[in-house]
């Protein structure tokens, strides 16, 4: 007796046409490429400093966090997918409200039609599946079933509606304040230094900075200044002096009040809890 499929497979055969040539078929493209080199980990911290490299980037939030690209805000939530293209200088907002992300991140050649047109999308149901399948998939260690995972939860996002609320294009005074905040933390610049950099009086900078990200350029330097330190004592050997000049801080005394001030404990335990 004949299955479903044998009778399905009887009537789908008949509408088959005969090729013509018998070696000339269904060809992918010659520019299609996989994503290759693949790497997956996890940050609860920003980064020393703004960083760009010449890979694509997926930002899988878990807490709500604010991150710049370029010139552009975005305000990402869980749920959320960020994606951030090769060579895009990329930063995290230090007041954001929490800083856990998941990255995934892998090179291609050069950018195929799969790669979402929104660098901000959402996680459906199906693009939730294609995450698990590949995260299982990279713990494992299968590089083939990674790829073809991996091409499969981007060609998902392509398709998936824009996330409300995208991309807010901040003034050029502004993003050029923070880029160079964020590039002279060793210097013990002060807001007069940004100010004059970006153009503007110290009192349209704070004002400027109140209306767009919520806080003052100050405590905007500080706390970025604080994160930059608490990288260091987390993943180099540096002393807790070395630290204090190399994030901008007058001496080492200035920099131990001013952690337990904004952390709650002194630097050398932060070290040794974490």
């Amino acid at each position: 007796m004949k299955n479903d499929d044998i009778a399905r497979l009887e009537q789908h055969v008949l509408t088959i046409q005969e090729p013509e040539s018998l070696w000339v078929g269904l060809r992918l493209p010659k520019t299609f490429a996989l994503p290759d080199n693949i790497l997956v980990f996890y940050h609860d911290f920003t980064a020393a400093a703004p960083n760009a490299h010449g890979r694509y980037t997926l930002v899988v939030p878990l807490d709500r966090m604010t991150y710049f690209i370029e010139q552009m805000q975005f305000e990402l939530e869980p749920g959320n997918v960020m994606l951030i293209p090769p060579h895009a200088l990329r930063y995290l907002h230090p007041a954001s409200a929490g800083y856990r992300r998941l990255f995934i991140t892998f090179e291609l050649s050069q950018r195929q039609e799969y790669i979402p047109g929104n660098l901000l999308n959402g996680l459906n149901s199906e693009a939730w599946d294609e995450l698990w399948g590949f995260l299982a998939d990279f713990r494992g260690n299968q590089p083939e079933k990674c790829a073809w995972k991996l091409y499969r939860l981007l060609r998902k996002l392509s398709a998936a509606p824009e996330v409300s609320g995208g991309a807010i294009l901040l003034p050029m005074p502004i993003a050029r304040a923070i880029e160079f905040m964020e590039k002279n933390l060793t210097p013990p610049v002060g807001v007069p230094d940004v100010a004059e950099y970006a153009g503007l009086s110290e009192s349209h900078l704070r004002a400027l900075f109140r209306k767009y990200l919520g806080i003052t350029p100050g405590r905007y330097l500080q706390r970025q200044r604080i994160d930059a330190a608490k990288y260091h004592l987390l993943h180099t050997n540096r002393s807790i002096a070395e630290i204090a000049e190399n994030c901008g801080f007058a001496n080492v005394f200035v920099f131990g009040a001013t952690f337990r001030k904004c952390v709650g404990i002194p630097p050398a335990r932060f070290r040794k809890q974490r």
